[in-house]
C-alpha cells in the first residue's frame, strides 16, 4: 500500500512505499500489446501457492525494512510474529490500530487509503520501527502484488463506468466521460477514475456508499 504519513504537529509530510498500493493506483498491468477483452462477470482471482505467498511477503517486508533503515539509520530489525494477513480494504485500518496500540496517534485518512500519524520529529526512528512492526504483524495479502490481468482491468473498467458511475450520480456527483477500454488499459494505473470528480471532503462518505470494487474482488486468502 502506498501509505501517506501526514503530520499534524512537528513531523513533516512523508510518503512511504510499503510494496504495493491500493488496487486503484498500483496493481500494474503486465503486457499491453493486445486489445483488452470485455469482462461482464467477475474474473477468477490468481492463485498463489503457500511458498509463493511467503516469498512475496518476505520480499515485501525486506523492501519496507530497507526504507525504514534508510530513513532512520542504526535501527535494529526486530523479529516480529505475524498476527494475520489482511486484505487491501482493511489494511489501512489494521495499520492505524496497530500504531495506536504502540503509542502513536494514528488514524485512517479521509480517502481510506493511508494513515495519518502524529509524532514529534524526535520520534522518527521509533515511528519507523513501529511502522515496520505493524506491517509485519498485519501484512497485506500477497495476492495484491500480482499484476492485474487484462480481463481484470476490463472488469474494473466496466464496474466503474456502470455501477460506480450510477452510484456516484445518485450521490450528486457529475462523473466525467470515460475513455475507451483500450485507452484505460494502456494508461493504467494513471488512467481515468470516476472518483476524480468527487468533491474534496466527500470522498470518505462516498466510498462507504459507492465502493471502488465489489466486495469479493481478489479476496483470495494466500
Amino acid at each position: 500500500i502506498f501509505m501517506v504519513i501526514r503530520s499534524v504537529n512537528q513531523r513533516s509530510v512523508r510518503s512511504q512505499w510499503l510494496g504495493v498500493a491500493p488496487l486503484v493506483a498500483v496493481l500494474l498491468l503486465s503486457g499491453c500489446a493486445e486489445p483488452a477483452p470485455e469482462a461482464a462477470t467477475p474474473p477468477v482471482a490468481p492463485v498463489l501457492s503457500a511458498a509463493e505467498s511467503e516469498q512475496m511477503l518476505t520480499t515485501w517486508l525486506d523492501g519496507y525494512w530497507d526504507s525504514a533503515s534508510r530513513s532512520s539509520p542504526g535501527l535494529e530489525r526486530p523479529d516480529v510474529a505475524r498476527v494475520r494477513i489482511v486484505d487491501w480494504n482493511e489494511f489501512p485500518q489494521a495499520q492505524a490500530t496497530c500504531l495506536s496500540g504502540l503509542g502513536f496517534e494514528a488514524k485512517v485518512d479521509e480517502a481510506g487509503r493511508g494513515v495519518e500519524v502524529s509524532a514529534p520529529t524526535a520520534q522518527d526512528g521509533a515511528l519507523d520501527l513501529a511502522q515496520y512492526t505493524c506491517a509485519a504483524q498485519y501484512p497485506l495479502n500477497p495476492i495484491m502484488q500480482v499484476p492485474l490481468s487484462k480481463t481484470e482491468l476490463a472488469y474494473v473498467y466496466s464496474y466503474w463506468d456502470k455501477n460506480v458511475r450510477s452510484c456516484l450520480t445518485s450521490e450528486g456527483v457529475v462523473v466525467s466521460e470515460a475513455p475507451s477500454l483500450d485507452t484505460f488499459v494502456d494508461s493504467y494505473p494513471n488512467s481515468w477514475s470516476p472518483y476524480e470528480d468527487v468533491p474534496e471532503g466527500k470522498l470518505s462518505s462516498v466510498l462507504a456508499t459507492c465502493p471502488e470494487y465489489p466486495e469479493d474482488f481478489r479476496r483470495t486468502a494466500p
